[in-house]
């Protein structure tokens, strides 16, 4: 057998977990765009899709320098934990 059992079953899992976010945003979309009018509609996603542009160049590299602080630094994890919690809630409201 080319693949083990277990990379087929999470390729299923990973597979669903994308099928099922993408159903539920288009739900989603299919509910507010019932909800709204066409004007409010359309500010609400351009708004959606600057927020879209911006997220990954706010967090660039945030992840990566969470993982290596706290497996170099064990002793001061609390202190890098709030960091990031304060540094995430500052940039929540963009």
């Amino acid at each position: 057998m080319l693949f083990s059992r277990a990379v087929v079953l999470n390729t299923i899992w990973s597979f669903l977990d994308r099928f099922s976010s993408i159903g539920g945003h288009f739900i989603n979309t299919l509910i507010v765009a019932r909800a709204l009018d066409p004007e409010q509609f359309g500010q609400l996603y351009y708004g959606v899709a600057i927020t879209a542009l911006l997220v990954p160049l706010i967090t660039l590299g945030t992840d990566t320098l969470l993982l290596n602080s706290l497996s170099k630094r064990s002793e001061n994890q609390t202190s890098v934990l709030s960091t990031v919690f304060c540094c995430a809630w500052q940039v929540l409201p963009v």
